[in-house]
């Protein structure tokens, strides 16, 4: 039998990514590196911001969400990129894991916006 997560785990996915990608952008600015830093700070605010209004987005603006995955996960196939030209294994290993983590996302909240238009209390049941 499949895990099928709900509304409520991925709020805890988006909010602790986000939170982490917050983290890592501060200290990103605090060591000089500005730009990535402010980069990270955004998307982790916009994961936030997921996780906070996801029952509403996935009702009415599934579409954002995917928007949102989509320009992280190409931000991050551009740091892949990057670190195989820097030779940096640790930042790839890094790069990967979150395009599996944002693939996973989104396999998820288009199944739950399928649901939501199809059965809206079928996403907060489990």
């Amino acid at each position: 039998m499949a895990i099928r997560e709900t509304a409520k785990s991925l709020k805890l996915y988006f909010g602790w990514s986000g939170g982490a990608a917050v983290l890592v952008g501060v200290l990103d600015v605090a060591n000089g590196a500005i730009v990535l830093g402010l980069i990270a700070v955004a998307l982790g605010g916009a994961y936030l911001f997921v996780a906070m209004r996801l029952d509403s987005l996935l009702d009415e603006n599934a579409g954002l969400i995917r928007q949102i995955l989509y320009v992280s996960s190409g931000l991050m196939v551009v740091g892949i990129v990057a670190d195989v030209a820097l030779q940096n294994g640790a930042g790839i290993t890094r790069e990967v894991i979150g395009l599996l983590i944002n693939w996973y996302l989104l396999v998820n909240v288009k199944r739950l916006a399928r649901e939501a238009t199809s059965n809206p209390s079928s996403r907060t049941a489990g």
